[in-house]
């Protein structure tokens, strides 16, 4: 499972804003992955949703 995790604790993004009233750009570096959606299915006798090293 190491290929899935690499990319949800490495990936990042930088994000850009306007802080204040003179139009100042502000920039924030945050995680890239925010969230993870499973899916009901099995690999053979274990359930995706059951198996904590598969979430």
């Amino acid at each position: 499972m190491r290929a899935f995790e690499i990319p949800v604790k490495e990936a990042r993004a930088t994000i850009k804003s306007i802080s204040d009233d003179q139009g100042t750009v502000s920039t924030k570096t945050i995680r890239g992955c925010l969230g993870v959606m499973v899916s009901v299915t099995a690999i053979g006798s274990d359930w995706c949703s059951k198996a904590d090293k598969m979430l």
